[in-house]
């Protein structure tokens, strides 16, 4: 089963912000020598500068934005009391019960003592208010854990260890490994020029995220005492606060006399900020300067209360109580007109009923009293004390799942926890399991499984060399190779007799398109994407191409024990929208290239011929299950190259949303009349017991969807081997892929019966809606290839 999904934020406008904003207003003065830069003056002058812009070490900041404190409680000791009974009795349930016992403080109309009901409404009030007032304390515990966490922050008498609450926007602040991040920080100053972080408090990956200081910063403060010295030197102009986590489309000036000219402007992007929750990895500490605190931050923007949950059965009750409460208002209608009128007409000359001593049947609110008894009498119909059951099951469902063995983690010593006792039911109703595949399913530990080169082995070729043959034969094109000795071997032996020839061109597109890192002894690589990890070390251990890290923005590599460096000119970085990353070097010997890696279906439209061989040979890589990319380069001209960066600098530069389409339409005018370099394979173990707890699920009933993006090849292998799909076609299999831009749904033996037709009119429904996106997405492409053209 196969879907994408697309998924497009806006930054949240300025409107309605009541946080003041930053803005320079610096007149330039013209002596003989030209305009003069004067010192930068902020102001609060919203009208002229629509984004904040801050100045890194101006106290001023401390008066304009809020501090590092958050808050994430629900309630506060003034509010407690007033919003819990608020939210308990938007239940009319609750409302009811309430009802009824203020009825029996009458004792003209209540037939029992009011003690029945009020004191078990008062229990159950008490008790529910108790456990919310406890989770909203242990809220409070853990936002003053976060608000008093040690972190080093740069002060007029240096260094100082301050609580994060203290921390204001435009200071310096020092991260150490294993540290999590306080707020959201522009990174400064890294080892080497770069970090990783985990993100898994945010989303949930357990991938290492690569982030980046700013080139410009990295060659002019190689220090951290060059950039605490010249901390007033740099100015962010940054977006408002928004909750989009992957988007910070800003820029950045360095030096005292910096002006805002657009043209010496640094650009800033999500691979520069440290985002708020984070963690950092690695062996060395890092300095960001604070551009969002407290609530303002990402992950503060969206951070919500939590909201009044209510189960299945809290609903189904609610109905319920309604439409019981209906009947009891026609029977006690009913009941009291007839009560009301017998009175009057045969009651009153009762002389047992004593009607003749009581004067209060003579006052005006008397016709009121008879029907009110009938509802007070009536009301067994909806039972306190099912209230009070259900409330002691669902703290019974939260004891016993924590107190479960069969859930206990003894690998990691994590027993269950009950988050929230109010839904504990609710894991028996379960009817839908939505899951994505890499990390869930699988393991997420990548190895290396095949590749294919587009080359003849030298045993299928006619003369003794590198390359096709005069007369190449169709059906042995190139060669698909495994990570074993002899295949090692033979790619090996061609590249030190044809250092550039095919085989040469492929490991170096491995070892110089990624993103890594290398350890000192340059025996590990370590990066956010195990996939590049795995394949760099393929072609440093089977190819003997090996990535010797970055020296000076030049890549150095070890090809068969030659020194080799490339200058690093740009790196295109991967999106979802173009599938693919490249990056751009130049050669010691002055000539540059283009390598670009990345989803055969995105880098296929890329190459300057197609070939259909080269779709039947991926097809063939996934259908053993296997990730394929597609590796592919290019020559470029210095021209090209002058002309490109030019235009790269200014769309990195762009400030809000029109930055990722305009660095899109720099990348597609790169990207494009690339060669086909080869093709790998890589796998990826599933979890353990995967197949028999998805069989499991399936017996009981449970539907499961899962969410990849692989080919659909690939998708359906997994899906066979997950056990998610049968290997034997059996009735009711529908599967949603997108291929080449259209969305298909592919129908497998599936019967006309009333559950195939109801599963399929869902799916032709997802269908229509991400059509929908994927036609819009295709509109804009064909208008960024038209400009180009």
């Amino acid at each position: 089963v196969r879907g994408i999904l697309w998924q497009s934020s806006m930054p949240t406008p300025p409107d309605g912000r009541t946080q003041p904003l930053l803005s320079r207003q610096s007149p330039q003065p013209h002596t003989e020598n030209g305009p003069q830069m004067a010192s930068p003056e902020f102001t609060n002058d919203l009208t002229n500068h629509p984004f904040r812009r801050i100045q890194v070490g101006d106290l001023k900041n401390r008066t304009l934005f809020p501090d590092n404190r958050i808050s994430t409680t629900k309630y506060s000791p003034l509010t407690f009391l007033p919003k819990n009974l608020l939210e308990q009795f938007s239940r009319h349930i609750n409302r009811y019960f309430l009802l009824i016992a203020c009825l029996q403080l009458w004792s003209t109309i209540t037939p029992v003592d009011p003690i029945t009901t009020w004191f078990p409404l008062i229990v159950i009030f008490l008790i529910t208010a108790c456990k919310e007032g406890y989770d909203d304390l242990l809220r409070w515990r853990r936002d003053c854990k976060e608000n008093s966490l040690k972190v080093g922050v740069w002060r007029v008498n240096g260094w100082e260890e301050l609580v994060s609450q203290e921390i204001y926007v435009g200071d310096l602040v020092m991260i150490h490994p294993g540290q999590k991040v306080p707020c959201d920080l522009v990174l400064l100053a890294a080892e080497g020029g770069r970090c990783f972080v985990s993100t898994a408090n945010l989303d949930g990956e357990s991938d290492l995220k690569t982030r980046l200081v700013p080139p410009e910063v990295l060659s002019n403060y190689k220090s951290r005492e060059a950039l605490t010295n010249a901390q007033d030197s740099f100015v962010v102009e940054c977006e408002h606060p928004n909750p989009t986590l992957y988007q910070f489309d800003s820029k950045m000036w360095v030096g005292k006399d910096a002006s805002l000219d657009p043209s010496v402007a640094i650009g800033l992007t999500s691979v520069n900020l440290l985002l708020q929750g984070c963690m950092l990895r690695g062996e060395h500490s890092v300095v960001g300067a604070a551009v969002y605190t407290g609530q303002q931050t990402k992950l503060g923007m969206n951070s919500k209360l939590p909201p009044v949950k209510l189960t299945q059965t809290d609903i189904m009750i609610n109905k319920i109580s309604i439409t019981i409460f209906i009947g009891q208002l026609v029977i006690v209608v009913g009941f009291g007109i007839a009560g009301t009128v017998w009175q009057s007409q045969t009651g009153e000359g009762l002389w047992y009923l004593e009607f003749d001593g009581d004067s209060v049947i003579h006052e005006w609110w008397w016709f009121i009293v008879i029907p009110l008894r009938f509802l007070l009498l009536c009301s067994f119909m909806i039972p306190i004390s099912l209230k009070v059951t259900l409330d002691f099951c669902k703290m019974a469902y939260a004891y016993f799942v924590e107190k479960d063995l069969q859930l206990y983690d003894a690998i990691n010593n994590i027993p269950a926890t009950a988050n929230n006792s109010a839904i504990g039911e609710e894991l028996g109703q379960v009817s839908h399991i939505l899951t994505d595949k890499t990390g869930t399913l699988t393991q997420n530990l990548m190895a290396f499984s095949h590749c294919f080169i587009p080359w003849h082995p030298p045993a299928q070729t006619t003369a003794n060399r590198w390359g096709p043959s005069p007369n190449p034969n169709p059906n042995q094109w190139g060669a698909t190779l495994s990570s074993s000795r002899e295949d090692s071997a033979t790619v090996q032996q061609q590249i030190l007799s044809h250092p550039h020839g095919a085989a040469g061109l492929f490991a170096r597109c491995l070892a110089l398109c990624h993103d890594l890192s290398v350890t000192e002894d340059g025996s590990t690589y370590f990066g956010a994407s195990p996939d590049e990890v795995v394949l760099t070390h393929w072609a440093a251990d089977s190819a003997d191409v090996k990535y010797c890290g970055t020296r000076d923005n030049c890549r150095v590599l070890d090809v068969c024990g030659e020194a080799e460096e490339y200058e690093l000119l740009a790196l295109l970085e991967f999106d979802s929208f173009r599938k693919c990353m490249s990056v751009l070097v130049r050669g010691s010997g002055g000539q540059c290239f283009l390598y670009t890696k990345g989803a055969d279906e995105a880098v296929t439209l890329l190459l300057a011929e197609s070939d259909d061989r080269i779709n039947q040979e991926a097809e063939m890589l996934a259908a053993r299950g296997l990730r394929t990319l597609m590796l592919a380069s290019k020559a470029v001209t210095e021209h090209e190259v002058e002309e490109w960066l030019t235009a790269h600098h200014l769309a990195s530069t762009t400030t809000g949303a029109t930055r990722g389409d305009a660095l899109r339409e720099v990348y597609a005018s790169m990207e494009t009349g690339l060669e086909f370099r080869g093709l790998t394979g890589i796998s990826d173990s599933l979890q353990d017991q995967v197949p028999q707890t998805i069989s499991m699920l399936t017996h009981a009933g449970i539907k499961l969807w899962v969410l990849t993006g692989d080919k659909m090849s690939t998708a359906a292998q997994i899906a066979q081997t997950c056990r998610i799909v049968p290997k034997t076609r059996e009735p009711h299999q529908l599967m949603l892929y997108l291929e080449g831009g259209q969305l298909s749904v592919e129908e497998r033996g599936c019967g006309e019966t009333r559950a195939h037709q109801s599963a399929l009119d869902l799916v032709n429904q997802c269908a229509s809606i991400i059509q929908d996106h994927v036609t819009l997405f295709n509109q804009h492409m064909a208008e960024v290839l038209s400009s180009l053209a």
